[in-house]
């Protein structure tokens, strides 16, 4: 094993684990999407709704499937719903 001389944060996927429903490490925007994501809405509507491009839709889902570890889009829509209160914002 070698340390790393500046160590970064280690992406929950890389670790080999699965982000709890209460600490979700997603941006600001990134909340946004899954929220929408969690009503049904598909890339393009999203798109439309943030007034973003529906590839930058696809972007922000790509990362957070990465960061919280998970597989597609159903996971992430159970992940958002199972979220305590204090995380709807």
């Amino acid at each position: 094993m070698q340390l790393a001389p500046h160590p970064a944060r280690i992406p929950l996927a890389v670790a080999g684990g699965r982000a709890a429903p209460g600490h979700l490490d997603v941006s600001r925007r990134e909340r946004e999407v899954l929220h929408l994501v969690a009503d049904g809405l598909t890339d393009a509507q999203i798109a439309r709704r943030l007034g973003l491009r529906p590839a930058t839709v696809s972007k922000h889902l790509h990362r957070i499937y990465t960061r919280l570890g998970l597989r597609n889009r159903a996971e992430a829509a159970r992940l958002w719903a199972d979220r305590p209160a204090k995380q709807a914002g």
